[in-house]
């Protein structure tokens, strides 16, 4: 595709809707991906956050039961303590190893008096230890109200004890008889205990689980239990967002202070405890499949986009070329076309000058013809003998038959090279039907032949026409009644068929019984020189003009002309002329038959 293909609109017209349209269908596909890829992208990190946050619940609820347990241990030591306090170191240590077998997680069991000192324990190994200066003695010391008041469980934050071993300790308050602040109950938590319930559930081998204090202190993570110990997350951005929502459960996606790396992460808070669990997985690998399917669909949307681009091109490149055939098209077209209309000139000018020429040669003709049979009634007249009589005799019909061949060649080529005018004067339909008979009646008696008149039922109002036309369009059709009828009878109607105000139409029918017309000879009837078959010259003469000069008549008069036949059976031959009425004559009812 170059630059050429773009042409403006002016130059192609009908290019750049196609282009629009492409470009359109492209827009919105691409619209649709984006939106669809946007929708995939969203639910898979919903989808993703809704995994971790069931995970993340899990594992606090297996954490939970574990801290319940240990509350419960210490709980039972607090209410117990004033049976138990006055008991032997050895006898208290047993009792202590009793309460801890129940509950497995706790690495050991301490009984602190209210100045910090390590007064029993599981492990002898502490017994004298100074833990005045642990935070979660300071902090149940400074905030005991007495017996009567139901403390919270303490959870420390995660420090090294006097053993070397890194723990949390869990620690609730003991009083005297007098309701005193008289110590502390401390179970010494591994942290390492808290790696079964973080493992216990994973959607995914990417899956981190971390137990984190609300210090920020990790207290212990899955996988990289290592790599995390002793770690604060307190500058996280995700935690501090956690932290200042107030929330028990969040979700975030943030970069990772301690990898670098972005992750999703789900915040659960224990109840009642600092204690949080934190799922997560490293964005990328959630959106893995998901840059897989972006990268497969933009492929396969850039493959359709170019498919598409190139069957655009190719139609432009089509309608160029079919616009470029078309304008030479209307080239050759426009060129015939001037040339047809120069021989149609040509041919209509050849056509008139015929036609001038038939109309003049056609008078010259007549006017020798006249003077032959004009003669040849003086050389009889003056007396001749038989045999000579005779030859003029046939000297006069043949002149009398050339002179209506010739009569009806004028008036054709008149018609066509448009010389010939109707006349407009009274007509009598009474008149014209019985001057017709009386000319067919010589010729019809001769074949024994009957002549019936059947004029309108009802006289007709006064008319206006060319009276000489229509009876000699009426005799065209008489005669050739008599011509080709052998028996039976002519008759002659005419009837009105439609009236106005201004003018009636009136139909004349010649009906005859004899020879008929085959129907696929009735077409061809009414066409110049034509007969209904050849054999119908050489039998009964004529040229085949005195119907075309009827029906161009007719059609001059505001009518037509047709013929009804069946063969062997007789003929009806009518013509219809519109003739105007006299002003003041009133239209009558039309007659039907």
């Amino acid at each position: 595709m170059n630059a050429a293909d773009l042409a403006t609109p002016e130059k192609r017209p009908g290019e750049f809707p196609l282009w629009l349209v492409t470009l359109f269908t492209l827009l919105a596909g691409g619209s649709w991906l984006a939106w669809n890829l946007y929708a995939d992208h969203r639910f898979t990190i919903e989808r993703e956050t809704r995994l971790l946050s069931v995970g993340a619940q899990n594992r606090a609820a297996q954490i939970d039961g574990a801290v319940r347990s240990i509350e419960v241990m210490l709980t039972n030591v607090e209410r117990n303590w004033s049976r138990i306090a006055h008991l032997p170191p050895l006898d208290l240590r047993d009792r202590l190893q009793e309460y801890t077998a129940q509950v497995p997680e706790a690495r050991s069991l301490t009984i602190l008096n209210a100045d910090g000192q390590a007064i029993a324990s599981t492990e002898l190994s502490v017994i004298g230890f100074d833990a005045s200066r642990r935070e979660y003695l300071v902090a149940l010391k400074s905030g005991d109200t007495g017996h009567d008041v139901v403390h919270p469980l303490y959870v420390s934050r995660p420090y090294q004890s006097a053993a070397g071993n890194n723990i949390v300790a869990f620690a609730r308050s003991l009083h005297d008889v007098s309701g005193r602040f008289g110590g502390v109950v401390m179970a010494a938590i591994a942290l390492e205990k808290f790696g079964d319930a973080l493992r216990s559930v994973a959607s995914s081998s990417s899956e981190a689980s971390i137990l984190v204090h609300r210090a920020g202190d990790v207290i212990h993570s899955v996988p990289h239990a290592g790599l995390m110990a002793g770690k604060s997350i307190v500058n996280s951005q995700a935690f501090a967002e956690y932290l200042a929502s107030g929330e028990g459960e969040t979700s975030h996606i943030r970069v990772d202070t301690s990898t670098g790396r972005e992750m999703v992460s789900v915040f659960h808070r224990l109840p009642g405890t600092p204690l949080i669990v934190i799922a997560a997985r490293p964005y990328a690998d959630i959106m893995a499949p998901w840059r897989q399917s972006l990268l497969s669909r933009v492929f396969a949307f850039a493959a359709v986009a170019g498919m598409l681009l190139w069957m655009t091109w190719l139609a432009h490149r089509h309608l160029r070329q079919r616009k470029q055939y078309e304008a030479h098209l209307e080239e050759l077209v426009g060129k015939r076309t001037a040339e047809l209309v120069k021989a149609k000139e040509a041919a209509e000018a050849a056509s008139i000058a015929k036609s001038a020429f038939l109309a003049n040669m056609s008078h010259e003709i007549r006017t020798p013809l006249n003077a032959i049979t004009g003669m040849a009634h003086l050389v009889r007249r003056a007396g001749v003998s038989p045999k000579q009589a005779e030859q003029l005799d046939k000297i006069d019909t043949a002149g009398r038959h050339l002179l209506e061949i010739i009569n009806a060649i004028l008036d054709l080529a008149k018609i066509e090279a448009g010389k010939f005018a109707l006349e407009e004067a009274d007509v009598s339909i009474h008149a014209i039907l019985t001057n017709v008979a009386a000319m067919i009646q010589v010729s019809a008696e001769e074949k024994h032949l009957r002549v019936e008149l059947a004029p309108p039922a009802a006289p007709p109002p006064p008319l206006l026409g060319d009276p000489t036309r229509l009876q000699q369009a009426l005799l065209n059709y008489a005669t050739n009644a008599v011509k080709f009828t052998e028996t039976g009878s002519i008759c002659l109607r005419a009837r009105i068929v439609e009236e106005t105000g201004e003018d009636a139409l009136l139909r004349f029918e010649v009906a005859d019984t004899g020879i008929g017309i085959p129907p696929e000879a009735l077409s061809r009837l009414f066409a110049a020189f034509e007969q209904a078959d050849n054999t119908t010259t050489r039998r009964y003469g004529g040229t085949g003009l005195g119907l075309a000069i009827t029906r161009k008549l007719a059609q001059m008069m505001g009518g037509d002309a047709g013929a009804i036949s069946t063969p062997n059976a007789g003929s009806t031959f009518w013509f219809t002329a519109r003739l105007r009425k006299e002003p003041g004559a009133r239209p009558k009812p039309i007659e039907t038959t």
